[in-house]
């Protein structure tokens, strides 16, 4: 399990905490295209995780970490292991109609690093942080303020 909170110390200075908890139940798991699928419903496959499945496939765009090899079977396992790992390695989200697997073996390669979530909560990104430090933590010390101003004689 991941947390990533601010909370106020006794001060009222901004602490940012992280919690990681890691079960020993828990294991590294990837979602890939099979093998011996054919490579229309991976396309097809494919084609939904950057689309409406909203996996993150920058980094199989032309010129990016993982576009080479630039077949459909690893662009596919890529962009389906995003989704796969987007909804905390739910089982279900690694199938794809029949053409997805789930591996405990990383697919990654040399220049080409398949994330990976452990925990229920999944990992929190660099980016999901820089959101939360920077848009959140305003908001919050707005509504502190706005409670302080209303409610305090």
């Amino acid at each position: 399990m991941v947390n990533a909170r601010e909370i106020l110390d006794a001060g009222g200075n901004a602490t940012n905490t992280l919690q990681v908890s890691l079960s020993s139940a828990g294991r590294r798991s990837w979602c890939i295209a099979k093998d011996f699928a054919k490579p229309d419903p991976v396309q097809q496959g494919l084609d939904w995780a950057c689309g409406y499945g909203a996996a993150d496939c920058a980094p199989i765009e032309p010129g990016n970490s993982c576009f080479l090899p630039n077949t459909v079977y690893s662009h596919a396992s890529y962009a389906f292991n995003s989704y796969y790992q987007m909804h905390q390695q739910a089982s279900l989200s690694c199938d794809f109609n029949g053409v997805a697997t789930v591996t405990y073996e990383d697919p990654s390669y040399p220049g080409c690093i398949y994330p990976f979530r452990i925990g229920q909560l999944g990992a929190i990104s660099k980016a999901t942080v820089t959101f939360i430090h920077r848009y959140w933590a305003p908001v919050e010390a707005f509504i502190v303020i706005f409670m302080l101003l209303c409610f305090i004689p």
